[in-house]
């Protein structure tokens, strides 16, 4: 069995402090044996936002998986940055690599930066990185693979339309080539897993699984929550685990087996407490657009 905790858009400078520290005692309660965390770890990439969320990430003893957003690098007003040093802060207090991987016996996470300094708010993907996913497919063949980056990779199939990352067509192939099973990611600020609408060989080949905002203020709709994956050969369960106004508590689960390549729905269960607003917002956070089904835990 395999547990990952995936958070996301963590925004500090715009943290909620009690948010903040429930958040992390929900996650060493979980105790994952993977910490992913899928960009926008600071709000403006100042130093001071960097150097607290270098104290929170140094607070949680896992191994980790940490990639930029767009949030992360050096912004729009300071132009001399963004062209010449976008990374220059995150390389400082974060990590020097932009792109990782985690791997044993059962499973493979590979994170990629689909940050482009170059445009405001887009995602990308570059052609080394796609020759990259597709190695690492080649060298753990018998592993689940999971693929995590700042923005939406794949359009899931109850989730509003978003903007397609570049070379998108080329990295539906690699989706494909490389039986990628699982995409993490953040950006949109909501919470949500389902199947994804995407032109492979079979529908529901890859699962979606966006997180909202950890810890900020910048609601949209929905509660500050993260991810709680649980691995158990072919079957996975996907918790949603959301700020309620005084603790981190499951939102929704929804449960998936994988089965000849392709992910089967085994169930879903939205929590009552799910309706309620966060104490911090004024908005009420919507239970997750889950299909309704019998669940089956795994």
């Amino acid at each position: 069995m395999r547990r990952i905790a995936h958070l996301s858009d963590l925004h500090f400078g715009t943290e909620v402090p009690r948010v903040l520290e429930q958040l992390a005692e929900s996650v060493r309660e979980f105790e994952p044996q993977l910490l992913v965390v899928t960009g926008d770890l600071t709000q403006r990439a100042r130093l001071q936002q960097f150097e607290s969320a270098r104290r929170f990430l140094d607070s949680l003893p896992y191994p980790q998986l940490i990639i930029p957003g767009n949030h992360d690098i050096a912004p729009l007003y300071k132009p001399f940055q963004r062209l010449m040093a976008p990374y220059a802060r995150y390389h400082r207090y974060i990590q020097q690599e932009l792109d990782g991987a985690f791997y044993d016996d059962e499973l493979l996470v590979l994170a990629f930066s689909s940050v482009q300094p170059f445009r405001w708010k887009e995602g990308t993907i570059s052609r080394r990185q796609l020759e990259w996913i597709s190695e690492y497919a080649q060298r753990f063949p018998t592993q689940l693979r999971m693929l995590a980056a700042h923005h939406p990779l794949v359009q899931a199939e109850t989730l509003r339309p978003t903007r397609r990352l570049r070379q998108h067509s080329a990295l539906m192939s690699v989706l494909d080539q490389a039986d990628i099973a699982v995409c993490l990611s953040g950006h949109l600020h909501t919470s949500f897993s389902g199947l994804a609408v995407t032109p492979l060989d079979e529908a529901g080949s890859v699962l979606a699984v966006h997180a909202s905002t950890a810890t900020s203020t910048r609601l949209r709709g929905h509660a500050n929550a993260y991810n709680r994956l649980t691995l158990s050969g072919n079957l996975l369960r996907v918790d949603a685990v959301a700020y309620d106004g005084s603790a981190f508590r499951t939102l929704a689960t929804s449960a998936y087996e994988r089965k000849a390549g392709v992910w089967e729905i085994r169930g879903a269960v939205a929590s009552p407490a799910g309706t309620g607003a966060p104490a911090h917002s004024s908005e009420a956070a919507p239970a997750l657009p889950f299909a309704a089904a019998p669940f089956e835990g795994v």
